[in-house]
């Protein structure tokens, strides 16, 4: 019996793709690197911060990667564009409030998660955040999936994870968890998948 639902944040609760995309050109770019464009961006999406820094610029020195890593941390770019929330995010989320703990699991940061406006007046109805800082092992690691069901206070069988990409159904098989793919195509072999958000109280009730 489902008592939690546990949420990614990018490709899922939020359109981030473009947005991202300018971030990183712009840390790339004011730390003399190449920078990158939407479609360059696509491949590293579902990576963490760190991870897309040594992917596209190929360095290995961990205190070269740190360093920029801790500039990406505070870096405020200029005209940069929001992201914006998935179609009928609020809605859904309200409606499954009512029903089930809700949790959030991202690779961000954790300041960077609810200064997305349209995140804010949604804050309140996630009782656990799991962010990047949180844990030393990342998805698909299953051990910050695990560390969300944690604080719920609620088995992983009990649990189930919304997300978007084969890291995401990887994390959530291997913590014990149910799935949930954000996709048009259940492509990874998750438990359901839908690409519409006000499904997912009619999918989680089975």
């Amino acid at each position: 019996m489902i008592e939690a639902v546990i949420f990614d944040v990018d490709g899922v609760m939020i359109d981030s793709l473009e947005s991202n995309a300018e971030f990183f050109s712009e840390l790339f770019n004011k730390t003399g690197h190449e920078p990158l464009t939407a479609e360059q961006y696509r491949p590293y999406f579902h990576h963490n911060m760190k991870k897309v820094i040594q992917l596209h610029t190929s360095i290995e020195d961990e205190e070269e990667i740190n360093r920029i890593w801790e500039l990406g941390k505070n870096l405020v770019v200029r005209d940069r564009s929001f992201p914006s929330a998935m179609p009928d995010l609020e809605k859904t989320i309200i409606e499954l409030s009512k029903n089930y703990r809700l949790g959030i699991v991202t690779s961000r940061i954790r300041d960077s998660i609810f200064k997305i406006p349209d995140l804010v007046a949604m804050q309140n109805y996630f009782k656990v955040v799991v962010a990047y800082e949180d844990t030393d092992k990342h998805k698909p690691d299953p051990t910050p999936l695990l560390l969300a069901g944690k604080k719920l206070g609620i088995l992983p069988e009990n649990c189930v994870y919304v997300g978007d990409t084969h890291v995401d159904v990887q994390a959530a098989k291997s913590a014990g968890m149910k799935s949930i793919l954000f996709a048009q195509h259940n492509a990874f072999s998750a438990d359901a998948s839908t690409d519409q958000l006000a499904k997912l109280p009619e999918i989680i009730k089975g």
